[in-house]
Formats: structure tokens, C-alpha cells, sequence
């Protein structure tokens, strides 16, 4: 037994519709409280002690990061008017806007950790006109949305900060910038506004007002001029209006399906839908004329088609199954160009606006492999690596088997491994899973930031999971893990470990099981509903209390993922698997590590810090530690404090589990 911190019980009525709650530790959602702020102090100054007795395995996983952070990868590549922008993120999460040679070497960095005070920057966007202009993707501490900031990057001064937007995209010309503004109602529902910002005469202009309930815009500026919007309903689709002055908009409206922008010629527009097509198809529609009037370029095929782009009379094609992706062109002539890749199984990260480039630049990386820029040519149709960010893990077997769920549905597992590891049931296990938001769980280098190739090369078993709730196999598969569905997502987990299990693989005291927000959430429901099946568990920035988020920033949009608490058919199954409140007396619970950053607004810490009292209050034999960074939005922080972070996981899992099985070498 472990003598936490005391956490004071103020227990008051929350109401959700005709319901209630008593909720003891709702006072933590003020983090600015002195009583909120005395909490967080005393647990991480816990956790510090937790860990004194183990610095050896500390400095070694210490080492281990910063010498990964060595490794500067690339993102968010963009060639455009003779230069190279990118994004360098480090592996301790300190990300670089730079300006790279052809070679890849740094020419120039324009941000870097201390650009900013409290800002995080995601991405750069040059401008396709004006060699010194750009787009800085930011993230402001607390702010509830990213913004854009429009950047000077000879004079080093911010022209203008576009607020509050998921979308912010130059206009081919270079002369304006197209974004969508959010506003909350007075009814808690969001409005999305769509802008644009001109550089000449340094105003913003509002072009459309979208009256429904949209959880967010996405803006795809077409080359002739004018813009695409969609205002998303869900996180799967939403209203669509084609701007292309405001005297001639074409509104698409919601029907069900989703649609995303790829290009125009000439004659048409050209999308992405899964109307009649689950996995998606590439439809037409005539300049002018309704979306009904649409014909098929591209027919669906076995697998997710999630991104494309014309390129000068081709179309380049991005599609996904299981979470692993693949690259294909279609050439003008309407013939299929699949491109080889480097791996079987890989992530491919490229950039909307290098898809109409002459030799696009995109990143690329799997299980083994850090992401390594590479550049498709095509008119050989072959793509070759140009950069290099890390090397491959050597005698690595990459499997993707299928294990079945409790109500037969089949669900794709990878499990990867050393050569020399075997089936003997004691193989340090680490599970990674997501399931939500239409979200694809993709294929790659890491997990919560633990370096995959570290914990295989150390004899480990790594398994990715692949669970209803994402967005690998079209809708249906993501709506049969949402709102009432929810608890498909957990049985889907728990029924791959089992299958792990009844391989011969490894036992639940060694397996270690990792999730990421919304991963988070799944790890913090697992805990509370099958705490017998792991070893210790990692939450990191967890939505744990999935009544009262509804309350938070972003309540309107989690809405429609979760459901309504206060909606009469809601309010009790949501409460039946929410993981705050559904932690127990008397349970043998296994070990865990939560993690929050102070200044996350999209998940709030006071999640984690409830849970954690609430756990701790009704505490087993196994550790139950809370680490909060000062720093760490919904990116857990940088630098220092981000590398630590990773390092205590990597610890508190060789403690949880022990060592290894000497078997395997």
C-alpha cells in the first residue's frame, strides 16, 4: 500500500438533464484553484519519490531519448517557388519550422522551441507566391483551437493571427488565406464561419456563415480560385459548399455520406465519397451542375482510399487496410501505377499541397523504420528515399494475424517481434490501441512516444491493434464503436489480448497496454473493467470522466462521438462504462501511470487528476502514480520534461512486469 497524497472529498450535485451525480472531486476541473494546484504539486512531488529508488533505469531510457532526438525527423513537407519547408520534430517533441536545401540540410530555422512563449507550433505552409511568407501552425497554451499565424520570415514579424480554426490554407495565387472561424452559440452548439484573410489589404473578409451545427471547417483552396469547404457534422462528414465567389457557391448538403475535395480541371470537381462505395470511390461532377449529376472516375476497391490528389491530368492515390497504407497513380489513361515501398507495412505523411507537385516529397515510416523522406516520380512511376532519419531494426518479423471478438467480429492484430522471440508465454507484451473519432490507428514508429524499435530490440513483444470505433474500414466500422457502441471498442481490446494470450505469446502479468487520449479513454475503461487481464497500464492525456466532459471546451463536438449525458437514453450507458466513475472498492487493480499536460485544453487534466484521487482513494497493492507537466498541452510538452516522461514509462513498466524471459536471449 502506497501513502498518497490526501485529495480533499467536496462532494456536489452535478446534473446532466433530469439526471445527477455526486461527484467528490468535481472541484478539480478549476485547475487555477489553490486546493487543484496544492493536488497537482503534491502528486507530482509523489511521483518524483516513487521513482528515486530507480534511477539507474531512469538515466538509461534518459540516454536512450536524447539520443533518439538526434534523429531530426521530418513532416508536413511542402516544395513550393524553390524551397523546402518542413516541420523537424525531434524525438523529445521539440518540432522546428525550417527551411531545408535540396540535400535536406537546414538552410534555416524559423521556429523553434523558444519562438513563442506558450505557443507550439504543428506545421508550416509556404506561401506558392511570395518566397519570405508562410503559414505557422499553432497551438497556444489553453486555447480550445489552433490558429494560424500569417509570418514574415525575413522580418520575423507576425502579420496576422487567424484564430480559433482546425483549417487555415493559402489561395493558389498567394494573395489570400482561406480559413474557418469557430464560435460557440449561447445554446453550447458551435458555428463555423468561413474567411478570408487578404495580405494586401491585411483584413479578413467573411464569406459564409454555416447555420447548422458543425463540429468544425475544413478548407481545400481550388487552383482556379476560390475555396472548398466542408463543415463537418461528425467526425466522419458534413455539409459542403463550393465557394467560388459570392456570387456563384454550390451547397452540397449533408445526406449521410462523406465527400472530401481532391482537385478540379477544366471541366469538373473531383471527390472523394462513400456513397454506394464504403471504402470510397473518386466521383465527378460538371462545373455548375448538382452533385447527384456525378460519375464515377474511380471505382472502389478492397481497400480504404483515405487521400488523393490530382496531378496534372493523374491522380495520385493514397489507400489503407488494417491501418497500413500504400501508394498508387492512376495515369491518364485511367491504368493503375502501384508505387513500391520500402516496408510491408508503413505510414505514409504527405502533405495536400504536394499532391499536385511534379516530384512530391512525403515521409514515410513503419514499426522499425523512424520516417524517412522520399520522393515519387512520376513518370517511371518509383518512388526513392532522399533522406534518412534513422536506420532499420535487423532480424524483425512484422505479422498481421486476425483474432475474432465476442460478437464474431474479426479484428486485425500486428504483432512484431525479434526473430529469436518464441511462444512461451512469458514474453514482455506492449498492446497499443485508439479506436475512435474515425480515426485510422496507423502503423507506426511509436507508441505514447515509446520508441517501438527499442522495446522489440530489448526483447519485447509489440502489438498494434486494430478496433472498431477508427476509421480503417469506412463508417460502418467506425459507427460500431461510437455513442451506444462504445463498449464494442473495449471488448474488441480486451478480445485481441486474449487471442495474444491463447497464442502462447505471453500472460497477463507481463503485458503492458498503452493508449493516447481518446486512447487514453480505452486504456482508463479497461482498468476499471478487466483489471485481471494486464500487468500495468498506461494512460496518457485520458478522458476518464465521460459525463462531465460534456462541460469542457470542446463538449459540443465530443457529442458527436460519445453521445449526450443529458439525453434520457444516454445518461446511463455512458455512465456504465465511464472509468471515473466506475473505479471499486476491494479490486485487485494492476499498476498505472497517467499522464496529463497542465495547459491541455482539448482534454482538460482535471480527467486524470479525478481519476487518479478516485483510484488512489480506493487504492490495491499496485502504484498508482500521476504525472501532470507543467508544459504539456495535449502533446504532453517538449523537451526535458517530455523526454522524462517517456523514460518514466519505459520504468514504471520494467517494474510493473519485471524482467524479461532469459529463454529469448
Amino acid at each position: 500500500m502506497y501513502n498518497y497524497p490526501a485529495a480533499k472529498r467536496k462532494p456536489e450535485e452535478v446534473r446532466f438533464g433530469k439526471h445527477s451525480v455526486e461527484d467528490e472531486y468535481e472541484w478539480m476541473r478549476d485547475a487555477a484553484a489553490p486546493d487543484t494546484i496544492a493536488f497537482t504539486d503534491s502528486q507530482n512531488a509523489f511521483t518524483d519519490q516513487y521513482f528515486t529508488g530507480y534511477q539507474s533505469n531512469l538515466k538509461e531510457y534518459l540516454d536512450e531519448q536524447r539520443e533518439i532526438s538526434r534523429n531530426l525527423r521530418y513532416r508536413e513537407i511542402v516544395r513550393t517557388a524553390g524551397r523546402i519547408a518542413a516541420l523537424g520534430v525531434y524525438n523529445d517533441g521539440i518540432a522546428k519550422s525550417v527551411l531545408l536545401n535540396d540535400d535536406f540540410s537546414v538552410r534555416e530555422v524559423i521556429t523553434d522551441s523558444g519562438f513563442m512563449e506558450g505557443v507550439h507550433v504543428y506545421g508550416i505552409s509556404p506561401n506558392p507566391a511570395h518566397e519570405h511568407l508562410c503559414i505557422l501552425h499553432i497551438l497556444r497554451d489553453q486555447a480550445e483551437r489552433m490558429s494560424g499565424l500569417v509570418y514574415d520570415m525575413s522580418s520575423k514579424k507576425v502579420l496576422a493571427e487567424l484564430k480559433d480554426t482546425f483549417s487555415v490554407s493559402w489561395s493558389s495565387c498567394g494573395e489570400y488565406v482561406y480559413y474557418c472561424r469557430a464560435e460557440h452559440r449561447k445554446d453550447g452548439t458551435i458555428e463555423n464561419i468561413l474567411c478570408r484573410y487578404s495580405l494586401s489589404a491585411n483584413e479578413d473578409t467573411v464569406l459564409y456563415t454555416h447555420q447548422g451545427h458543425a463540429a468544425y471547417g475544413l478548407v481545400y483552396p481550388m487552383k482556379e480560385g476560390g475555396t472548398v469547404v466542408e463543415f463537418a457534422v461528425d467526425y466522419h462528414a458534413g455539409d459542403m459548399v463550393i465557394y467560388e465567389d459570392e456570387n456563384h457557391m454550390t451547397k452540397i448538403p449533408y445526406d449521410g455520406n462523406a465527400r472530401t475535395y481532391i482537385g478540379s480541371d477544366a471541366q469538373c470537381h473531383y471527390f472523394i465519397t462513400d456513397e454506394e462505395a464504403p471504402l470510397g470511390k473518386i466521383v465527378a461532377i460538371e462545373k455548375g451542375k448538382d452533385f447527384h449529376d456525378k460519375k464515377t472516375c474511380i471505382e472502389e476497391t478492397d481497400e480504404k482510399l483515405s487521400q488523393a490528389g490530382m496531378n496534372h491530368g493523374k491522380i495520385i492515390c493514397i489507400y489503407e487496410k488494417a491501418g497500413s497504407q500504400s501508394m498508387c497513380v492512376y495515369d491518364k489513361k485511367g491504368h493503375r501505377r502501384d508505387i513500391e515501398l520500402p516496408c510491408v507495412y508503413g505510414k505514409i505523411d504527405i502533405a495536400d499541397q504536394e499532391l499536385g507537385s511534379k516530384r512530391p516529397l512525403f515521409s514515410y515510416e513503419s514499426f522499425s523504420v523512424l520516417p524517412n523522406v522520399m520522393e515519387l516520380n512520376l513518370e517511371d512511376y518509383t518512388a526513392s528515399t532522399v533522406y534518412v532519419s534513422g536506420t532499420a531494426c535487423e532480424d524483425v518479423i512484422e505479422e498481421l494475424t486476425y483474432y475474432t471478438s465476442y460478437d464474431g467480429t474479426r479484428l486485425p492484430a500486428y504483432i512484431i517481434r525479434k526473430k529469436h522471440v518464441q511462444k512461451n508465454g512469458n514474453n514482455r507484451t506492449l498492446f497499443y490501441g485508439y479506436g475512435g473519432y474515425n480515426a485510422a490507428n496507423y502503423v507506426r514508429a511509436d507508441a505514447c512516444g515509446m520508441t517501438i524499435a527499442n522495446w522489440i530490440e530489448a526483447g519485447g513483444i509489440y502489438v498494434h491493434c486494430i478496433i472498431r470505433g477508427g476509421g480503417e474500414f469506412g463508417e460502418d466500422w467506425h459507427r460500431s464503436g461510437w455513442k451506444e457502441n462504445k463498449k464494442n471498442v473495449f471488448d474488441d481490446f480486451c478480445s485481441i489480448v486474449e487471442g495474444v494470450i491463447n497464442d502462447g505469446w505471453t500472460r497477463p502479468a507481463k503485458i503492458a497496454v498503452c493508449g493516447l487520449s481518446n486512447g487514453g479513454l480505452l486504456m482508463t475503461a479497461l482498468i476499471t473493467r478487466r483489471p485481471e487481464l494486464f500487468g500495468c497500464v498506461i494512460a496518457s492525456v485520458p478522458q476518464t470522466d465521460l459525463l462531465g466532459f460534456v462541460y469542457d471546451d470542446r463538449g459540443p463536438m465530443y457529442i458527436t462521438e460519445y453521445g449526450d449525458p443529458r439525453e434520457d437514453d444516454m445518461f446511463e450507458y455512458m455512465k456504465s462504462y465511464s472509468p471515473y466513475h466506475n473505479v471499486r472498492e476491494n479490486t485487485a487493480y494492476p499498476g498505472i501511470y497517467i499522464q496529463a499536460g497542465a495547459m491541455d485544453n482539448n482534454v482538460p487534466a482535471y480527467h486524470a487528476k479525478k481519476f487518479a484521487a478516485r483510484m488512489q482513494r480506493l487504492q490495491g497493492e499496485r502504484p498508482v502514480l500521476l504525472r501532470v507537466l507543467p508544459y504539456g498541452s495535449h502533446d504532453r510538452g517538449v523537451g526535458e520534461y517530455f523526454q522524462r516522461t517517456i523514460a518514466e514509462m519505459r520504468t514504471f513498466i520494467d517494474i510493473e512486469l519485471g524482467a524479461g524471459d532469459e529463454d529469448n536471449g
